[in-house]
């Protein structure tokens, strides 16, 4: 169901009960400006979206072991010396 956000305000109990059963769309002079959702469907899209689009750290490390494994694919690193590092102990 679409909602005007004047009307959002002024049933906003009405509101949230739908949005438990669906998500509600909250429009601005006709234009789509926000979702409200339920809570569960929130965690259900928050942990969707760990799983699809962002890799764990682990996995960029275990890439670049595979990398060093395969020496024929190492990009060549030129690392500064020492001295020109802002931190001399790394």
């Amino acid at each position: 169901m679409d909602w005007k956000i004047a009307n959002a305000k002024s049933q906003f109990s009405k509101l949230i009960s739908l949005a438990v059963k669906e998500p509600q769309i909250v429009c601005n002079r006709q234009n789509p400006v926000a979702v409200v959702l339920s809570y569960e469907e929130y965690n259900r899209l928050k942990d969707l979206d760990v799983v699809l689009h962002r890799r764990p750290k682990w996995a960029k490390f275990a890439e670049y072991s595979i990398q060093l494994v395969d020496k024929k694919n190492l990009p060549e690193i030129e690392l500064p010396s020492r001295s020109d590092r802002r931190d001399s102990l790394f």
